[in-house]
């Protein structure tokens, strides 16, 4: 490994694979969605066969929450869960407390969620509201505004340590000869649950993928053409053959590494090496940035990665950006990787801005505040977050039009910085969509707004496609 890459200074306050339920029904072998009870969280085992697993060799599973009334094969909320991840011994075999207590964990390969789940098994329990963990925003289903309350909730568990993106079994050493063998399978688990998804919902119209974290890198790689039904998530008229199918993606607070710099240069080759995670199954056809080669070149940047996603979409995608300046967990990882703490919000600051210079307004948007919480999706605060006169859940409602006021669509706490102003050719991209409704609500961001227009919601990066 590179000698960027550092080993945890310290244990981390919580483990990050957390999965809590209020009704879990046995774990049992793959069944479809019409077969599952309403109002129900349902444990899923996805085909062996198809090369899935956990990192350290048990049995991969995933999540089905169900609306309270019946069954919703329209519209679908995919979540990819957060979790951190590990590229070396001391990485992957850094432990913590599991949730049944007392025992050891491993942390990014934690296993002990599906256990604790496992624990409740037999509970016939229902409840809105996931009982005994501090969790809100759109983990929340009691509340009426949640925008998915009655459509069908997938989450993709998370235990291979390698941001749902590998596809690698590595084995790991100390320099005391020690070793640990890990399976980075997280891209052959993701997409042996999106071929049920495509085999359980034939009629889908709408679809929201969710990532935080670890999970919000997921949600930009899966977005990539790969060939046949792999990865192809921005073409979801090819995963699903309905009409008028709608897609949004939301990364949140993923942005650990930042591209260009000296420590993307040392990470970014290495983390590939030991993960895999430019394999056949998220690679775009498209690409000439995201491939093995190009990642290794020195001067790789996200920035133009996107400009390059920009430019094939044509118009039809648009970006948003939301992150605190000083995310902890960001911080600590960006430490792991060999940064300096006291550069990263600078970095991420200009980074941000460079963006904005490159991208016109109506196809980049940002939100940035100030402020050391990680993570918004599963906060509470998503509903009342307000700066500058925008409220964030209408910022995120209004991603999907092009209509809105420029002056709200990139909203800077100014604690945290300041706009950079577009300097490209302001007809060099067109931001195309069908419909000029504005909507106070988050319903535009999941595809209620209607349009021909691709959103990438970068929440930490993240996205939107319609009628591609």
């Amino acid at each position: 490994m590179a000698d960027g890459l550092k080993t945890p200074l310290r244990a981390l306050e919580r483990p990050l694979w957390c999965l809590a339920l209020s009704v879990v029904s046995t774990a049992s072998a793959l069944r479809a969605l019409a077969e599952l009870e309403p109002g129900t969280f349902h444990l899923l085992q996805p085909p062996q066969e198809d090369g899935t697993g956990c990192g350290l060799g048990k049995p991969y599973e995933f999540l089905v929450k169900t609306p309270e009334n019946q069954i919703n094969s329209k519209e679908l909320v995919l979540e990819f869960f957060g979790g951190g991840g590990c590229w070396s011994y001391e990485t992957c075999n850094a432990t913590t407390e599991g949730w049944l207590g007392g025992e050891r964990t491993k942390y990014w390969l934690s296993e002990t969620g599906l256990e604790f789940i496992r624990s409740m098994m037999g509970s016939s329990v229902k409840n809105c509201r996931f009982p005994g963990f501090n969790v809100g925003g759109l983990w929340d289903f009691c509340n009426e505004e949640h925008p998915h309350r009655n459509w069908t909730w997938v989450t993709l568990a998370y235990c291979t340590g390698d941001q749902h993106m590998g596809n690698h079994v590595a084995r790991y050493e100390d320099s005391n000869g020690s070793y640990m063998e890990v399976q980075h399978l997280g891209a052959r688990n993701a997409d042996s649950v999106l071929r049920w998804v495509q085999r359980s919902f034939p009629e889908l119209e709408r679809i929201h993928v969710v990532g935080e974290s670890a999970g919000g890198w997921a949600t930009f790689a899966w977005t990539q053409e790969g060939p046949g039904l792999r990865a192809q998530l921005n073409r979801v008229q090819l995963l699903f053959p309905a009409a008028d199918v709608t897609s949004s993606r939301c990364k949140d607070s993923a942005l650990h590494l930042l591209c260009p710099s000296d420590v993307c240069t040392a990470v970014l080759p290495s983390v590939d090496d030991t993960w895999n995670a430019t394999n056949d199954f998220i690679t775009p056809s498209w690409s000439v940035l995201w491939t093995a080669e190009a990642i290794r070149r020195s001067n790789w940047s996200l920035v133009d990665l996107m400009v390059e996603a920009l430019n094939h979409f044509a118009g039809r995608m648009t970006f948003g950006i939301f992150t605190r300046s000083a995310d902890a967990d960001q911080l600590l990882y960006w430490s792991l990787f060999g940064g300096e703490l006291g550069t990263w919000t600078t970095r991420m600051v200009a980074l941000v801005n460079d963006m904005e210079r490159r991208l016109p307004p109506t196809l980049l948007r940002s939100y940035l505040v100030n402020g050391s919480e990680h993570g918004i999706h599963r906060r509470n605060e998503l509903f009342t977050m307000e700066y500058q006169g925008v409220k964030f859940k209408d910022w995120l409602g209004n991603l999907s039009n092009c209509w809105v006021p420029v002056s709200s669509m990139r909203v800077w706490d100014p604690l945290v910085g300041s706009e950079g102003n577009y300097t490209g050719d302001p007809n060099a991209y067109t931001c195309t969509t069908s419909t000029t409704t504005l909507t106070s609500s988050m319903s535009a961001a999941t595809g209620l707004a209607g349009g021909n227009l691709a959103t990438f919601l970068i929440l930490g990066i993240g996205v939107k496609l319609q009628n591609l």
